[in-house]
């Protein structure tokens, strides 16, 4: 992969990071939607993702996208999928 479109990528990911901290997650989801739309997306935007949905209270899209972030760790890492999922969810 070319090293200016990773650079870019996770640069995306990081300001959507910051979106979502900042209270704006619809934004951080438009910024991450791109991301999310790619067979190889990067585990970080996925998880950000499930945590902007959770905050607009989209629950289900939230749980599938975690769902999905698990089972692509797993097959990565040739574990069972039967890991737990972060605990993004959990309330404060």
């Amino acid at each position: 992969m070319n090293g200016d479109a990773e650079e870019r990528r996770k640069l995306s990911v990081n300001l959507a990071a910051v979106d979502l901290r900042q209270g704006r997650a619809a934004h951080s989801l438009d910024l991450l939607a791109p991301e999310l739309r790619r067979t190889d997306a990067l585990p970080e935007a996925v998880y950000l993702s499930a945590s902007a949905l959770h905050q607009l209270g989209r629950e289900r899209e939230a749980m599938a996208l975690l769902q999905r972030l698990r089972v692509g760790r797993a097959e990565d890492l040739h574990v069972p999928s039967s890991r737990s999922e972060p605990d993004i969810l959990r309330g404060p």
